[in-house]
């Protein structure tokens, strides 16, 4: 057994064994555990202490374990302030939320709501009580609460199988995946991919409860279509022999969204870190396989995320696959996935340039797959899986979740937002006394670009109080993670409405995302709404006076009403956009390719005198913030 499983009394007499068997070798005393494979922000530790009681157990006896301080100090958390850290195992009421002993005074967070909407709740509380429900670690109770098993082991050596409503998330061990024949083409995640036999487990299963979740049967929002033909194996599939490879190592199964966007792409890792909660786990020691029935590659601009969740390359599924290269292969480090051709490895990069590897030799990354390189693939056996929570699931985080107004929290989006920037490296640097940092961020795209950029940068740097600047976020001119060390380290991040406004995730807790673009009311009776645009000229442009019909637009930004707004209040920073209709001005009607004319596809002007009034609204805020305030303070010191 491991020591996760071991009572107490095994735990102590380990410790002591340890301690023997050492003091006669001579060696130094090693830790019970790998404590630095958890790698937590320490304002969390705590927290994850008490969710893990086992972990708790065994560090509470363990001399070596370094969440017990003697002499408590102060640390920077999460870049933005300082903690004071003390005894992690001390502070046993912190708890995240979710946990069945946690007492709501005790929680990770709580939101904050300004006023009550009478269609969502009937009080403050009661508001704030759905909003975290919604939206916070509520969230993660909510899902724990419908956990069901659908296939019972009878014995601990056996299959399980265990998921929430709708198959949102499931848990399984002893996991049969028969790839001997895959029937890939050009569908990502074809319905009918597994038959019957070709997944399942050995243990009781309950088919009817099985097939009742498929009321949510689609791709990025349920896991039905790959497990409805889950079946009960007469067989033991490890014990018996029945694997051709053998995956020890835990494996997380998801399913992906655009990797080339980034609002769409960190559903994604927002979904992985709820299931990490889920799944009371955090350790990078874990394969990541991405679930794809394509022979396709997959883009993703963000790679370097997936090393806060994952000390090892993410695997396509197709690695796994029976007509195989020899030795299995890991996917590159730069997020390129590969397609096997007839003895060769080609893999398509994120500017999907194919690049052929002939692979005569074994692959230096192979023993990161977790099986043997002797050994050809086809009938594949998971010892602990978990199928993550998907980027679009209906009622899911954060793609189109229905929010209940006025309310914010600074909860679970918070925590994955420290938890990545702690994991990444990702710290906060010390401005000069005094100064806000103001970031704007320039597009290059064709549309929705800033037509007085320039104007409207010469109009912050009049101000002494402002550190300046200006970034383009293009992937091949600057790295993501340099993106994110720019983001972490601005107090005022304005851009146009766009993907990367998600970048509002990694802002420090006192700063406000001002997002350019609100121009048009709904019109919610669908009729016309005449915009008369005024004569300008400035900076060697002309925009002419036009006179548009705009059926139905609502153009709180651009038909995306409440994207980065409702994102900000997840996140927990201030969220400020434009707000007087003739101080904005389009440069034409837009050109949608299909749809004619559209508000996303021009670019815009805007008036740098409430431009420069809606900044120093934002200075405001961020200098009575209480974060920044004390931040300041220290400095000083």
């Amino acid at each position: 057994p491991s020591v996760w499983t071991m009572p107490l009394l095994a735990v102590l007499l380990v410790v002591c064994m340890v301690w023997i068997c050492t003091a006669v070798s001579g060696h130094s005393p090693q830790p019970l555990l790998n404590y630095s494979a958890l790698s937590l922000p320490p304002l969390h530790l705590p927290y994850f202490l008490h969710s893990d009681r086992r972990v708790a157990e065994v560090c509470g006896e363990d001399p070596l374990c370094p969440f017990k301080l003697e002499h408590p100090h102060t640390v920077p958390a999460d870049g933005a302030v300082a903690v004071e850290v003390e005894d992690a195992l001390l502070r046993k009421d912190s708890c995240w939320g979710y946990e069945k002993s946690c007492s709501p005074e005790h929680r990770f967070s709580f939101p904050v709501c300004t006023s009550v909407d009478s269609g969502w709740a009937s009080s403050v509380q009661a508001a704030q009580e759905l909003f975290w429900k919604q939206a916070d670690f509520g969230y993660v109770r909510e899902r724990l609460s419908e956990m069901k098993t659908l296939c019972k082991p009878s014995t601990p050596r056996e299959s399980s199988l265990k998921c929430t409503s709708h198959l949102r998330f499931c848990r399984a061990t002893n996991l049969y995946l028969d790839l001997r024949k895959p029937r890939r083409g050009h569908e990502r995640y074809k319905e009918d991919f597994l038959q019957q036999g070709e997944i399942g487990g050995h243990c009781r299963l309950n088919s009817r409860a099985l097939e009742a979740e498929g009321q949510h049967k689609s791709p990025l929002q349920s896991w039905f279509a790959e497990l409805q033909t889950y079946t009960e194996l007469d067989f033991h599939p490890i014990d018996d022999g029945h694997c051709d490879v053998i995956i020890e190592r835990p494996t997380v199964f998801m399913k992906l969204d655009a990797g080339v966007n980034m609002y769409h792409h960190f559903c994604d890792f927002v979904n992985l870190y709820i299931s990490q909660h889920l799944n009371n786990s955090f350790s990078r020691d874990v394969n990541i396989v991405m679930w794809d029935t394509s022979l396709y590659g997959y883009g993703d601009l963000f790679s370097e995320t997936w090393r806060a969740f994952s000390d090892y390359d993410v695997i396509h599924l197709k690695t796994y696959d029976s007509k195989r290269l020899e030795h299995p292969h890991t996917v590159p480090a730069d997020g390129a996935v590969g397609v096997e051709v007839e003895g060769h490895q080609t893999f398509w990069t994120c500017d999907n340039k194919p690049s052929i590897l002939v692979l005569t030799t074994v692959p230096p990354h192979a023993d990161s797959l977790g099986v043997s390189t002797e050994t050809k693939a086809g009938l594949v056996c998971f010892r602990d899986a978990f199928f993550s929570l998907l980027p679009r699931m209906r009622y899911g985080l954060f793609y189109n979740t229905p929010l209940i107004s006025n309310c914010r929290s600074e909860g679970m989006f918070r925590a994955f937002s420290q938890h990545v920037l702690h994991r990444l490296n990702i710290a906060q640097e010390r401005p000069k006394a005094g100064r806000i940092r103001v970031t704007v961020l320039a597009r290059s795209t064709e549309y929705r670009r800033i037509l007085n950029q320039q104007e409207l940068m010469n109009a912050l740097k009049t101000v002494t109080l402002f550190e300046v600047k200006l970034v383009d976020y293009k992937y091949k001119d600057m790295p993501f993670l340099e993106q994110l060390r720019v983001t972490h380290n601005s107090d005022i991040f304005i851009g146009m409405h766009g993907a990367g406004l998600t970048h509002l995730l990694f802002l420090p807790d006192w700063a406000v995302i001002f997002e350019l673009y609100v121009m048009w009311t709904v019109c919610r009776d669908q009729s016309f709404i005449s915009v008369q645009f005024r004569k300008m000229k400035m900076n060697n442009f002309r925009l002419a006076s036009v006179s548009t019909g705009l059926r139905n637009i609502g153009c709180y930004n651009c038909q995306d009403e409440s994207c980065y707004r409702d994102l900000a209040r997840l996140r927990g920073v201030h969220y400020l956009t434009w707000q007087k209709q003739d101080k904005v001005f389009p440069q034409d009607k837009g050109h949608h390719p299909t749809l004619g004319e559209h508000p996303k596809f021009t670019n815009y002007a805007f008036d740098a005198e409430e431009f420069m009034r809606l900044v120093m609204l934002a200075a405001d805020h961020v200098m009575h913030h209480k974060e920044w305030r004390s931040k300041q303070s220290r400095d000083e010191l």
